[in-house]
């Protein structure tokens, strides 16, 4: 039998769960991923999605949803994070997040800068 997964998608927050379809919007904050995910009767999530645009973000709050992010996170699991302005995001995730990916999609429009904050990838393998 194949593993559930879940994704949260931050800001606009929907959780999608593999094979059940995607839940109506929640309109609570990224900060509130934890809170999210529990209300759909999750522990975890696997990924995290989001297209927040950090660099504008009040001073503390990227962090704070970083953390947030963090401890949703099964091990294994992934912060992918998708901006259209060159990346600030690695700055915001780095306190929480060691092993950090990054991408460039030229195939979008406009352009997407990716980051992906994998959490304990090395020991979930």
């Amino acid at each position: 039998m194949r593993r559930r997964e879940s994704m949260v998608l931050a800001p606009i927050a929907l959780l999608a769960v593999a094979g059940c379809g995607i839940d109506p919007q929640v309109d609570e904050g990224a900060a509130d991923v934890e809170d999210i995910v529990a209300a759909h009767g999750h522990d975890h999530a696997d990924y995290v999605l989001s297209g927040l645009p950090f660099s504008t973000l009040p001073e503390g709050v990227g962090p704070a949803i970083a953390a947030a992010t963090y401890r949703v996170l099964r091990p294994g699991g992934a912060f992918l994070i998708y901006q259209f302005t060159p990346p600030s995001a690695r700055a915001c995730i780095a306190d929480n997040f060691e092993d950090i990916d990054h991408g460039f999609e030229l195939r979008n429009i406009p352009p997407s800068f990716l980051s992906w904050g994998w959490k304990d990838r090395a020991s979930a393998s």
